[in-house]
């Protein structure tokens, strides 16, 4: 089993390839702290969807995760995704 070190490599080592492919996030606020901003894995598709995903458990070894592995298919089949570690204030106001 891979220690925590090894883990947190290899997560950052993939982060790094998909970035080479799909290129960085934009990041846009909706409000005006740092936690009440999105990272959004653009698309080349015009007037493509938009997918939030929100991660529902623990994420707590980076302020900003190293998730671009989970945009990867969704960019090239053609949509936008915003993953989040977490939702400012919680999701009660947004649901």
């Amino acid at each position: 089993m891979p220690s925590t070190t090894q883990y947190r490599g290899a997560a950052r080592r993939q982060h790094e390839k998909v970035l080479s492919i799909i290129g960085p996030p934009q990041r846009a606020a909706y409000g005006s702290a740092e936690i009440e901003k999105l990272d959004i894995y653009k698309t080349r598709r015009p007037n493509a969807p938009i997918i939030a995903y929100i991660h529902g458990g623990a994420c707590v070894a980076a302020a900003r995760p190293r998730n671009a592995y989970i945009a990867e298919p969704f960019v090239k089949a053609g949509a936008h995704l915003s993953p989040s570690k977490e939702v400012a204030g919680g999701l009660d106001h947004i649901v």
